[in-house]
């Protein structure tokens, strides 16, 4: 059985990334069998990098929270699925703090620890352009490569907005369904 970790980088667990990685999710189990391991970033207790150094050395963070379990997590996972709307051009602020606590994933050598886990990106943003922020998202996706996490897909929803949310946004709900139903092979 296939181990898929999911990030919800959203501070609403009900948003509209939460939806759309939901329907990606629903893709995947109903084409295989998948062991989920989900966490929204705005109810884990974790901090930010302090930059003490001492996982240069080793797998793991000096840091006494909620991102060991998800570092343990990742380690074993084949897949992972990370979600974060765009806010003020950028991954939101918890979506960042995720990324930079990967810090443990590279070692002395600034090789990666991990076993080229399949990855599929998720941005949301209110901007009907999805190409608007484009080169923030490669440059994005481009970093989480370098940590040995091999993005073989990424999903751009614009125009999204408590006016305007994911259930009317057909062809983002299915193309991520099948985003999902295709991941598996």
């Amino acid at each position: 059985m296939k181990k898929i970790l999911v990030i919800n980088g959203s501070p609403l667990k009900q948003g509209n990334t939460a939806k759309i990685l939901a329907n990606m999710m629903k893709g995947i189990s109903e084409s295989s069998k998948a062991c989920f391991h989900e966490h929204n970033l705005e109810e884990i207790n974790f901090e930010g990098c302090n930059e003490c150094m001492d996982c240069r050395d080793t797998f793991a963070c000096s840091l006494d929270d909620d991102m060991s379990e998800i570092l343990d997590e990742l380690i074993e996972a084949d897949y992972l699925i990370f979600g974060t709307p765009i806010f003020m051009w950028q991954i939101t602020g918890q979506a960042k703090c995720f990324i930079d606590r990967l810090y443990p994933v590279i070692s002395n050598d600034f090789e990666t620890r991990l076993a080229n886990i399949a990855t599929i990106t998720v941005y949301t943003q209110a901007n009907p352009d999805k190409n608007a922020f484009i080169n923030y998202i490669k440059h994005n996706n481009d970093l989480l490569d370098f940590l040995g996490l091999n993005v073989i897909d990424t999903l751009i929803v614009g125009g999204l907005s408590e006016q305007n949310p994911a259930e009317n946004h057909m062809y983002a709900l299915e193309k991520a369904y099948h985003m999902g139903k295709n991941l598996i092979k």
